[in-house]
């Protein structure tokens, strides 16, 4: 199909901004401070909603549809240096309405900085998240209903780059996956539930992860060519 030319943003956004996935012919956009909008792609116009429980400085704040497409996570209560992104932010599109977690725990005895999120089911979310020195870190599970984090023993070990830039999680509900962590930027960690455990793998030479949200894929692009991939 062809181009379609859509309005400009009506506001001025902090730092960056993020899109959601399309739910219902609607994109959701956030920026680090407090903007939150929405743009039907039908109608092309935008709505402004209500702002989010925290800003969200120093984190990269995707935006991570629930499966049933009726909640929205966000990472928020950022700050100039690590910790940052300290909650998880739950927006309910029917009440637009935010309700914030409580602080992710603490990790290897310093305050966790969550770096991405993949939605398991409806309730349950698992975070990729560094401790204070930004090098070593693991995945924590977070329920929306409870408002409760589980940690496990294990950690991914110290690693020379620990960004998380993207979750995802497979189909099976059993292992997630976690976008450039480890020896290069090309590298990536997965976790499987079940038995406490990390490994790691290399992508494609050439390639860098983005800040985005897909539960079943870590999206990057080709850094020569800044074609996009998963």
């Amino acid at each position: 199909m062809a181009w379609i030319n859509e309005a400009p943003l009506p506001f001025t956004y902090t730092t960056d901004i993020s899109f959601s996935p399309i739910v219902s012919n609607v994109v959701y956009i956030i920026d680090r401070a407090s903007a939150f909008w929405k743009y039907n792609l039908a109608t092309k116009i935008y709505s402004q909603l209500t702002n989010p429980s925290y800003t969200a400085e120093g984190c990269y704040r995707t935006l991570a549809i629930s499966p049933d497409g009726l909640k929205i996570a966000t990472i928020s209560e950022g700050g100039a240096s690590d910790p940052v992104g300290r909650r998880i932010d739950i927006y309910t599109i029917a009440t637009n309405a935010w309700a914030a977690s409580s602080q992710c725990p603490i990790i290897s005895g310093q305050s966790g900085s969550l770096k991405s999120l993949v939605w398991a089911d409806n309730d349950t979310i698992w975070a990729w998240v560094t401790d204070g020195s930004a090098l070593n870190g693991k995945c924590i599970k977070y329920v929306v209903s409870t408002n409760i984090w589980t940690q496990y023993a294990n950690l991914t070990g110290v690693q020379t780059i620990w960004l998380g830039k993207c979750a995802a999680i497979n189909a099976a509900g059993t292992v997630v996956y976690g976008g450039q962590i480890g020896a290069t930027a090309i590298t990536y960690f997965t976790y499987t539930i079940a038995t406490d455990t990390y490994s790691t793998a290399s992508a494609s030479t050439g390639i860098n992860f983005g800040w985005c949200y897909d539960k079943d894929k870590l999206w990057f692009f080709d850094t020569p060519t800044y074609r996009q991939g998963y």
